[in-house]
């Protein structure tokens, strides 16, 4: 054991040992992400994070991703401005071994390395956010690698209502937007919509060109109750974005240059279910489909040059068997059985060149079988077990398992210890697999041979409640390995280029991730989190290295204060962002070389005024320190940003 992994393991141990630890989440929320069926957070024994409709209003930000900086064990790499391409990377592993749901919904572009661009999300017409952490590949198939951010709009609800929000802010930007709806006795609907657009900054270190963004969004969310024991519920999304970005100088830096280049996005998602109930509550089906549509279309100077396209279509069935109860949140045993079949469409067009023809289309699917079953007895340890064997038509197949098990001691108030243990598996990209032509060896050729990725890994936990349930801490060690990373730069100098590869060795990845809460008074609420992380790999000579874009410290701290009897609001936020490392690729013939990126701290305040029912005013301040940063070499971040607009709540 390294003397980093031992500082590690004595933090850990003595954060349970010499604190009165605990998170914030109520024991009687309900997880939708966390297993089949609808699980008490208290329950569950996997690290976990719940963002709500509260904070989202309080933070203000436009951009989900910087709300997400809050969330331990996560590190976000924004390249420049609105619109520009933001990874979200969960305890060391890769943003595309991160599933993104959006109510259920795969939202992960096959078309772009299997991985979600988290630029497009904005925070509007969100409910909540569930963050579950470690392998939920038995739950959720191949990109759930690392763990799963789940996206959950807002059902209709209540009388006939309506929203609406503007307002305008540095670079010329303006966002504006709302929502609607409603429910009966059986029906309900909800519908949601915004408008982002800027004229952005100059992200690259030279120049002076602004690189702008425009963002339409658009949701519904529809369902009736056919009868007493089927309900029907369809939701759609539509987002349509365009960004303008900068190349790379490769003749003279390396880093990026004023560039006339300009993408346009669409994204389609739908998903359709029918949940029916029988025996008395304690039989539940449930059969759903889903598509998800990815355009991205890329322009030089006004002109096309390139586009991809991707599908996937999903079609499942699960049933649910309540095997002492009449509803998953109290029954005592849960057994669950699901199949599932997936089929992914790549396409890539654009003009031939002396690199080769990238014009090509691909197609590949799955069939997948799997269990759950779950036991919850009161002041046991609770028990939750997950199996899935994927049957891949063009690779390796794979069966992944997960256990995790939850403990509230009854002679221990407000203590939940909490351990998991499982697999995951992330399949090859359709890059990494056919290249980016279909004739031609250079500069890069796939490799149709690859198998999927595995990953094995364990955490341990403890949180506790104390000074009368107003403060509470939280710690998790985890440890993580990967076997058979796909690398995407290896060169092959039999054929003068580069290819992927299963490389051996594995990546190893560990930690901690603490949080701590404390309701100072009625009004004042303060919530923290910090994460340290050790991730590295083998390099050509089996050498360890640290892994790019992973800072080994980050760290968090939000205040929140009402006052005027709750009519206002102010939030203060400050993010640490630890040292390290990313990759030059300088001029040829030098070789790419581990640069070092600073750390930085980012500073944000929002405030909130209740007018009256119907009208609220809002600012905030971003960057207030104007801190200079790169998160990705060469592409700077945003300076200090100021907004202000209205909210507007109307109810007849």
């Amino acid at each position: 054991m390294g003397a980093y992994t031992a500082r590690i393991v004595v933090c850990f141990f003595s954060l349970i040992l010499y604190s009165s630890a605990v998170s914030g989440q109520d024991a009687e929320t309900m997880l939708v992400t966390a297993a089949r069926t609808p699980q008490r957070a208290a329950e569950s024994g996997i690290s976990l994070s719940i963002i709500d409709a509260q904070e989202l209003y309080r933070r203000q930000s436009a951009s989900v991703a910087d709300i997400l900086r809050n969330v331990p064990g996560f590190a976000v790499s924004r390249s420049g401005g609105f619109g520009s391409t933001v990874q979200l990377r969960v305890r060391g592993a890769e943003a595309n071994q991160v599933l993104v749901l959006i109510d259920g919904i795969e939202a992960n572009d096959p078309a772009q390395g299997s991985e979600f661009n988290f630029a497009h999300l904005l925070n509007q017409g969100i409910e909540r956010i569930e963050v579950i952490r470690g392998p939920q590949s038995a739950l959720w198939g191949s990109d759930a690698l690392a763990g799963v951010v789940n996206i959950i709009t807002p059902r209709g609800a209540g009388r006939f209502h309506a929203s609406g929000f503007a307002e305008q802010g540095t670079a010329a930007t303006r966002w504006f937007g709302g929502g609607l709806g409603g429910a009966s006795d059986r029906l309900q609907f909800r519908f949601d919509g915004s408008f982002l657009e800027s004229g952005g900054y100059n992200i690259s270190r030279a120049g002076d060109e602004d690189d702008g963004y425009e963002n339409g969004t658009l949701t519904l969310r529809a369902g009736i109750d056919a009868s007493p024991a089927l309900a029907i519920e369809m939701v759609a999304r539509h987002t349509q974005a365009r960004n303008e970005f900068d190349d790379i100088d490769f003749v003279a830096t390396g880093l990026p240059v004023d560039s006339d280049l300009e993408t346009e996005t669409v994204q389609d998602l739908g998903r359709a279910e029918a949940k029916w109930s029988a025996l008395g509550g304690r039989l539940e089906q449930v059969v759903s489909g889903s598509f998800t549509g990815t355009d991205n279309d890329n322009f030089r100077d006004g002109r096309e040059t390139e586009s991809t396209r991707g599908r996937k279509r999903r079609a499942a069935y699960q049933a649910n068997w309540l095997l002492d109860g009449a509803s998953p949140g109290n029954s005592s045993h849960v057994l669950s059985v699901a199949a599932e079949y997936e089929t992914e469409e790549f396409s890539q067009r654009g003009p031939v060149t002396p690199f080769g023809d990238p014009n090509q289309d691909r197609e590949v699917d799955a069939t997948a079988l799997a269990g759950e079953y779950r036991w919850r007895v009161e002041s046991l340890p609770s028990l939750m077990v997950s199996v899935r064997h994927d049957m891949n038509s063009d690779f390796a197949d794979a069966t992944v398992w997960r256990v995790n098990s939850a403990w509230v001691p009854r002679r221990m108030p407000g203590t939940r210890l909490h351990a998991a243990w499982g697999e995951g598996s992330k399949n090859p990209t359709f890059t990494e697999r056919f290249g980016f032509f279909a004739d031609s060896q250079v500069p890069f050729f796939g490799n149709p041979d690859l198998s999927p990725e595995r990953s094995r890994g364990w955490e341990a936990g403890a949180e506790q409640r104390f000074f009368g349930d107003s403060a509470g801490l939280s710690a998790t060690y985890f440890q993580e390995r990967l076997h058979g990373e796909i690398d995407g730069f290896v060169f092959d100098p039999g054929r003068a280029a580069f290819t992927a590869v299963n490389v051996k060795g594995s990546s190893r990845r560990q930690g901690v991730e603490v949080s701590v809460s404390l309701d100072w008074s009625p009004d004042t609420q303060i919530e923290g989190m910090a994460t340290w992380l050790e991730a590295t790999q083998p390099d050509a000579t089996g050498a360890r290295i640290e892994e790019v874009r992973r800072p080994r410290v980050s760290a968090a701290l939000n205040a929140n204060h009402a006052f005027a009897a709750g009519r206002g609001n102010v939030n203060l936020n400050f993010t640490y962002s630890g040292a390290q490392t990313d990759t030059f690729f300088p001029p040829f013939p030098r070789p790419p070389e581990q640069v070092r990126l600073d750390s930085f701290v980012l500073v944000a305040i929002a405030g909130s005024y209740r007018v009256n029912e119907t009208l609220s005013l809002v600012a905030r301040v971003e960057n207030l320190l104007d801190e200079e940063y790169e998160e990705v070499l060469g592409f700077r971040g945003a300076g200090l940003s100021a907004y202000a607009g209205i909210r507007l709540g109307l109810q007849p």
